[in-house]
């Protein structure tokens, strides 16, 4: 039986390694490439001239629809400011949208 226990040490050891190696990687510092298209709600409101919150309503009625996807990439987030602390930099998942069907065309069979 002192096998059996020894091979099991070695099999939590190899599951514990994988975890650690997955946790590290999930965690690494680093922001998401966005790929062209993909655009957040802030940028849609500044191209097109309106305010985010009517670009937000927008954009979830064509996801809806849809006629636009949403997908999140990890973003870095330079410096925010609360009440009482001030944070240098972070990593942050935010929403990017991008449109599947241009509005006005017809969707191809």
């Amino acid at each position: 039986m002192a096998c059996h226990s020894g091979q099991r040490r070695v099999e939590v050891s190899a599951v514990k390694n994988d975890w650690a190696a997955a946790l590290q990687e999930a965690f690494e510092r680093k922001a998401d490439v966005i790929p062209p298209g993909w655009k957040t709600v802030r940028e849609i409101a500044k191209d097109q001239g309106v305010s985010k919150e009517h670009v937000s309503r927008i954009v979830t009625k064509l996801v809806k629809m849809g006629r636009a996807e949403m997908k999140k990439f990890r973003t870095q987030v330079r410096e925010a400011k609360t009440e009482n602390v001030t944070r240098r930099s972070y990593f942050r998942l935010h929403p990017f949208y991008r449109l599947i069907t241009p509005l006005g065309r017809a969707r191809k069979p």
